[in-house]
């Protein structure tokens, strides 16, 4: 039997495991005055909450 997705409000710290179900809803690359990339997302779960995520290149 599967759990039901999480929502971002409901994210809690002492958990090891999360399911979360979220759309990728805008996204970009940031370059840095030295030349590093990284990818800034916007991401909404089920409920459509949004919150801004980076991912580091390397």
């Amino acid at each position: 039997m599967s759990r039901d997705f999480d929502c971002f409000k409901d994210l809690k710290k002492e958990v090891d495991v999360w399911k979360i179900g979220f759309r990728v809803l805008d996204s970009w690359i940031v370059t840095a005055s030295n030349g590093n990339q990284h990818m800034e997302l916007i991401i909404g779960d089920a409920k459509v909450r949004k919150i801004i995520s980076d991912l580091l290149s390397g």
